[in-house]
């Protein structure tokens, strides 16, 4: 290849040169051209750039061919770098960005602590209560801990409840007795009066 190339510019560095150059634009196709604009419109501004340098050699007889040929060369690195930039770069920060992502919600449930028993919340008459136990998370907690004072646990509200039970039986019951007290006494006092009156008829005849 460089033989002809040579043979048709009647000079082997400019030949090695166009090799080389299209031998970058392909490693740059195949490597870094992912997005369908840049593969559909990069190989375009490369075409172009190229064939003007053979234009302009075959117009000038090869006169100030090797300015020509960094010429074409730095435009098509231009056209490189303005497609990289514009269109390759966002594709690949994004992707990163949602590896990275990815990879975050992988991790975090891995470092979530088990979920808790479906024990009761409130602590029991035994269990420690949270202000000892995060004032010394080393010290054991020992069964004479008592609960949170604010918080009432479930014993003291059954008990509450159960005291309020009665002393509503108490008062019902209370009431029944002084009831009945009305009535017997109701009734006494009925009698007495129809005796005296038969007492006094009694009398009178």
């Amino acid at each position: 290849m460089e033989a002809l190339m040579s043979e048709f510019f009647n000079d082997t560095t400019t030949a090695f040169y166009i090799i080389l150059i299209v031998w970058l634009a392909d490693q740059y196709d195949a490597i870094c051209c992912h997005t369908a604009l840049t593969k559909r419109h990069w190989l375009r501004f490369f075409y172009l750039y190229h064939f003007s340098f053979y234009a302009y050699h075959y117009r000038f007889n090869g006169q100030y061919s090797s300015l020509a040929l960094v010429t074409s060369w730095l435009f098509i690195q231009h056209s490189m770098l303005y497609f990289f930039h514009h269109y390759e770069l966002p594709v690949i920060l994004q992707q990163a960005q949602l590896q990275q992502l990815l990879f975050r919600n992988h991790i975090q449930p891995q470092a979530q602590p088990a979920t808790p028993s479906t024990a009761p919340t409130t602590p029991g008459p035994g269990s420690p209560s949270p202000s000892s136990s995060s004032s010394s998370p080393s010290a054991a907690p020992s069964p004479s801990s008592s609960p949170n004072p604010s918080t009432p646990t479930t014993e003291q509200t059954q008990q509450n409840y159960i005291t309020e039970l009665s002393q509503l039986d108490l008062e019902s019951s209370n009431a029944e007795a002084q009831h009945t007290n009305a009535d017997t006494t109701q009734q006494t006092s009925v009698t007495t009066t129809a005796d005296r009156r038969d007492d006094s008829v009694r009398g009178t005849s």
